[in-house]
Order: structure tokens, then sequence, then C-alpha cells
């Protein structure tokens, strides 16, 4: 194993979630740019793109939003 000072040019992880593309100086997230994502959906079209590796259309969106309602109750003791 060779030393590289400051880790440069040596990958932390590889990822089929996410990728950083240098030449643009970007991240991208499923094939999508995170400066986009970030300015142009919403968190949970974001968190559907994540866990399910889309864009989600209305009725999914509406699905996915219940049930992350759902799955946020805290049960009674």
């Amino acid at each position: 194993m060779q030393y590289v000072p400051g880790l440069e040019g040596v990958p932390a992880v590889e990822s089929r979630i996410c990728t950083i593309d240098v030449e643009n100086r970007c991240i991208i997230i499923r094939g999508k740019s995170l400066e986009k994502l970030a300015t142009e959906k919403s968190f949970e079209e974001v968190a559907h793109l994540l866990v399910y590796g889309r864009l989600p259309d209305s009725d999914e969106l509406k699905q996915f939003m219940k049930k992350l309602a759902y799955d946020r109750n805290i049960p009674e003791p």
C-alpha cells in the first residue's frame, strides 16, 4: 500500500449512489446534479430518489409522503 499525503486521488469508498464530477466540480446523485436536486426538488423527492433509485411521479410522491408521515409516529408506551 502506498502512502498518499491527504489521500488525494485515493477513493475512500465506491458508491452506486453518488459520484464526484471533478472536472465540473459537482456531486452527482443517481445521475442527477446535487445542486439541481437541492434547488429544484423537495426533501421527499430526493429521499425517494435515494431509496428507490428514481424520482417519483406525483402519485408515488403522495404515497411516499404518507409512508414517511406514518413512520414518524412514535407509539404510545
